[in-house]
């Protein structure tokens, strides 16, 4: 695989640490420990989690997405509403 070398300013302090880590986990140096920290950081964030979308799966999902657009039930946007305007109806009558 091509390499790409990136330069990264850290202070002394979390240097040490990292320098530290690297040689209790037997890595050559701090490169190869922040490489690795990033690789994974990637690759936790490319999984792929298509299996789980079954087509029973989407018909649920598209009947209660049908559902809360013909208004037949609550959705989290108008929660989130209604606790905002009940706030602020508090907050008035509360803050004299």
């Amino acid at each position: 695989m091509a390499m790409r070398k990136v330069t990264v300013e850290i202070n002394e302090e979390t240097y040490a640490r990292l320098e530290k880590t690297a040689k209790e986990a037997g890595l050559s140096g701090v490169e190869s420990y922040v490489s690795s920290l990033l690789a994974d950081e990637a690759d936790m964030h490319t999984e792929v989690y298509d299996f789980l979308f079954t087509p029973e799966r989407l018909e649920i999902i598209d009947r209660a997405s049908m559902q809360v657009k013909e208004g037949r039930v609550t959705s989290l946007q108008d929660v989130e509403n209604r606790h905002q305007t009940d706030r602020l109806d508090w907050i008035e009558k509360n803050s004299q």
